[in-house]
């Protein structure tokens, strides 16, 4: 989930082992400056989780290999970002 103010929010993860019926305390994954949050797993279970760095105008990410539990450290797409184009009141993405 991510928790955000305009273009201000933090990534936080919640986990779960038991189909939803109980929750584990959320993990902060960003900064307070984050956007554009995006969480894929992989082929073996790990989980990716990306997100738009509004502080450092970089996507940055941390991924789990034990189903959440933990988080390696931030990796940075080496400062190629962009700025994601904002999106208009039907939700389409302006090019």
């Amino acid at each position: 989930c991510t928790e955000a103010i305009e273009a201000r929010g933090t990534v936080k993860v919640m986990r779960s082992v038991d189909h939803g019926a109980h929750w584990d305390s959320p993990i902060a994954l960003s900064n307070d400056q984050s956007n554009h949050t995006r969480a894929v797993l992989g082929v073996d279970g790990e989980l990716y989780v990306t997100w738009f760095d509004e502080l450092s105008s970089r996507i940055l990410g941390r991924v789990s290999r034990d189903r959440g539990e933990s988080f390696e450290r931030v990796v940075s797409d080496g400062g190629v970002a962009q700025p994601l184009p904002s999106s208009n009141e039907g939700g389409a993405i302006e090019i």
